[in-house]
This record gives C-alpha cells, sequence and structure tokens, in this order.
C-alpha cells in the first residue's frame, strides 16, 4: 500500500509489527516503512496524518487490547482513520454481513447463528477455531459483530461516516 500510494504521488508511510515483512518490503517502500507495535505506541506525533489506514490487523489482537490499539490510531490521526476488519452480524451498509465460517469452531456454529442469538461478541478464545498447530485460524484472536467494532471506535471518540463508507464500497 506504500509502495502505491508513494507511486501516486502521496507522502505516505508505514509501520508493521514484523521486522521480518519490513525487510522485505517492496522497492517503492523500502526507507518508508519501519518497525512498529501500536500497542506500545508509535513513533509519530499526535495528528501526524491526514488518514491513518489499518487493513486487516486489529482482529490478531486479544479482545482486551483493541481499546489501547484503537487510542493509539486515534492519537496519531488528524483526520480520518480507514479500518478492515473482518466481523459478523449486520454491517450497517452496502456491503455484505459478516461471518463465523473458519474463525468458530464448527461444533459451536449453531450456537452463534442461531436467530435467538443476539450475541455480539467477542468469540470467546475456547470457541475460536483452531489450525493444524492448535492456534486461533489465521491468528485471529477477536472475532466479533461489526456492531461491537464499531462500538470500540466511538468509545475512543471516534465518528462513523456511513456516506465515505458508501462512496467507498459503491458494489
Amino acid at each position: 500500500v506504500v509502495e502505491v500510494l508513494r507511486e501516486l504521488g502521496v507522502d505516505a508511510v508505514g509501520c508493521d509489527v514484523s521486522s521480518f515483512a519490513i525487510s522485505r518490503a517492496t522497492p517503492g517502500a523500502v526507507g518508508h516503512v519501519r518497525v512498529a507495535d501500536v500497542l506500545t505506541g508509535l513513533p509519530w506525533p499526535d495528528a501526524a496524518f491526514d488518514v491513518v489506514s489499518v487493513l486487516e490487523t486489529l482482529e490478531h489482537l486479544p479482545p482486551d487490547q483493541v481499546q489501547q490499539a484503537i487510542g493509539e490510531l486515534r492519537r496519531v490521526c488528524g483526520g480520518f482513520l480507514y479500518a478492515t476488519i473482518p466481523s459478523f452480524g449486520p454491517s450497517g451498509g452496502p456491503w455484505p454481513d459478516g461471518f463465523f465460517d473458519n474463525k468458530v469452531r464448527s461444533e459451536r456454529l449453531e450456537h452463534y447463528r442461531s436467530p435467538a442469538a443476539t450475541f455480539d461478541g467477542p468469540v470467546p478464545f475456547e470457541d475460536l477455531e483452531r489450525d493444524i498447530d492448535g492456534e486461533p485460524v489465521e491468528g485471529h484472536l477477536t472475532i466479533a459483530s461489526f456492531a461491537w467494532w464499531t462500538r470500540q471506535f466511538a468509545q475512543s471518540g471516534m465518528t462513523r461516516r456511513p456516506d465515505i463508507e458508501a462512496r467507498i464500497y459503491t458494489d
């Protein structure tokens, strides 16, 4: 993403918690990405960016660390935060509802899918689907509803913009 944005003339920078990933950055991103951890503090001043993106990241944190991470993203964000996060339940927008498949143990799926279920999340650790090594599939530790995620951002003082979301996801 950093490389493509820079090719478009955007002064983009990025970070990843993985030094392995940073050491293998694409040529156009080299020198513009660094190792950083949203939980220990990002290396930028308050409101440093007009746009901050966090793509398929927050679901890898345990639920009790989500607010801390969002707070740090909020700190460096001087404008808009764009986040993509797998979720379940009604999305409140023009895009498809989320799902539990491959995230929740198969023997527990009906519990969460039943019409009477009012579960918002997050799914308890013991109900998460496991990979061959016994770890949560794809490292997803927080599986929660779209509504739950929306509340996490609101609790950090962010305002959702469905008008902008609809422009991004026109289909």
